[in-house]
């Protein structure tokens, strides 16, 4: 220290700290101030996402349900998804002929700090047949267009991954326009389970319900008759 200069004393060291100290303690509070900040604008969005999908619903002759377990439980298991917590939410329903389901699917994977919140649209559309399992879906960045299930369109065969436990039915339901219209529908996964057509979709939108009620009536148009026959529920 230059001569002369004079120490800082006790009491300014002391209160020097207690400003750092005072500081720290308030982290804690501010950290929990911010997560309910947070946590209230999550609900306030959500609440008003539900008004509109309450709305659209009403305007459309539609049922609605707020959020349904068992069928996110049954959504986990028939497109394969991975984590916990499934739940199927804003769900839109049609009891017309052309019965359906649209909704989001929510799922939690992780633990702890690294949990992370997932959400994804999806289609449910009763076929009355019991077709086997039958997996169609876009090839992975990494996938390879020769391991699964294939045509005779290469370029089919780059863009779908394609997996059934009936590898028969499943190229027999291929049929060359079955292949155009998914080629002009490429995004969505198509998972075909015992009465069920389930399309996976991207980021919820519930006017985009009748979007996908047309695409799965084309879809089952194009499937041919004599599957019907074969797997028909009422042969």
């Amino acid at each position: 220290m230059a001569e002369g200069a004079a120490a800082p004393s006790i009491e300014g060291r002391d209160s020097m700290n207690g400003g750092s100290m005072g500081l720290s303690s308030l982290m804690p509070v501010l950290a929990i101030g911010v997560a309910i900040v947070v946590l209230v604008v999550s609900l306030v969005g959500a609440q008003r996402q539900r008004r509109r999908v309450m709305e659209f619903a009403n305007a459309n002759n539609l049922g609605f349900t707020a959020k349904d377990r068992e069928l996110g439980k049954y959504l986990r298991g028939a497109a394969n998804v991975s984590g916990s917590s499934h739940m199927a939410l804003n769900i839109l329903q049609s009891t017309t002929a052309e019965r359906f389901q649209y909704g989001n699917l929510r799922w939690t994977t992780g633990s702890g700090d690294d949990k992370t919140t997932h959400y994804q649209e999806f289609f449910l559309f009763p076929i009355p047949a019991n077709f086997p399992n039958t997996r169609i879906q876009p090839e992975g960045f990494f996938g390879r267009a020769m391991n699964d299930i294939n045509t005779e369109w290469m370029e089919f065969n780059k863009e779908w991954d394609v997996r059934s436990d009936n590898p028969q039915f499943a190229s027999a339901l291929l049929n060359p326009r079955m292949q155009e219209f998914l080629m002009g529908v490429r995004g969505y996964a198509f998972h075909i389970r015992s009465g069920n057509l389930l399309i996976m979709g991207g980021r919820y939108n519930h006017e985009r319900c009748f979007h996908f009620r047309d695409a799965a009536v084309q879809w089952r148009g194009l499937v041919v008759p004599f599957l019907w026959q074969d797997y028909g529920t009422g042969r």
